[in-house]
């Protein structure tokens, strides 16, 4: 068998997972008609009179859509990839995260939508210890609150605990970025008080961001 840190996972429409056995151009095609959207995120706070901002969120996350997409896990086999596993993504363990800030503090946040083409994923700096073979319940789906959302969105997926990377191939930046100014208060009924919204035209491309769908907390 072959270590669970070499298999690759594919999002794509149940039909398109059909195959036993793929080339690795035919993994690139699949994962073109899964995930096609995403957004970036980043949150700052204000840290000091002088008006010194630390950032404590720069993300780009894909727009994962359980409802509609299945989950291929694959592994190499000579020249082809051989299907260890293949499941509605909906059908997998789920998991709870934070990925807005929960630290009291007035925060700052630019948020922007972009269409994406992601290649196949892997399991993140896989640790000497990550179990030899692949394991089904050892995938989750991370759940978070974004903003003041009333729903939890899907935020990533994780293996063995650690993150899954979905490689950003290419990107169309939507024409607009959504401001917050917001402010967590964890002694209030309502921790969440959203100050003020606003969207603005941009231009422009932007730098490419973490690709982990984790919150990167300070």
């Amino acid at each position: 068998m072959a270590p669970a840190g070499s298999l690759v996972f594919l999002l794509g429409p149940a039909e398109a997972l059909s195959s036993e056995r793929l080339q690795s151009t035919e993994l690139e095609a699949i994962q073109a008609l899964g995930v096609r959207n995403a957004f970036a995120l980043r949150i700052v706070v204000t840290t000091d009179l002088d008006g010194q901002f630390t950032r404590v969120c720069d993300a780009i996350t894909p727009c994962f859509e359980p409802s509609r997409l299945w989950l291929g896990v694959y592994e190499q086999s000579g020249h082809h990839w051989h299907q260890r596993d293949c499941f509605a993504l909906s059908e997998a363990r789920n998991e709870t995260c934070w990925f807005y800030p929960t630290d009291d503090g007035r925060y700052l946040s630019w948020q922007r939508h972009l269409q994406v083409t992601i290649g196949a994923g892997s399991v993140a700096d896989p640790p000497p210890d990550l179990p030899a073979d692949y394991n089904r319940e050892a995938i989750a789906l991370l759940w978070s609150l974004l903003a003041d959302d009333s729903d939890l969105t899907c935020v990533g997926l994780t293996y063995a605990g650690r993150r899954i990377e979905w490689p950003l191939l290419q990107q169309r930046w939507a024409d607009t970025a959504l401001w917050c100014d917001f402010s967590v208060d964890s002694s209030q009924p309502t921790p969440l008080t959203m100050h003020a919204r606003r969207e603005v035209a941009k231009t422009g491309s932007e730098p490419a961001a973490g690709w982990d769908g984790r919150r990167d907390q300070a």
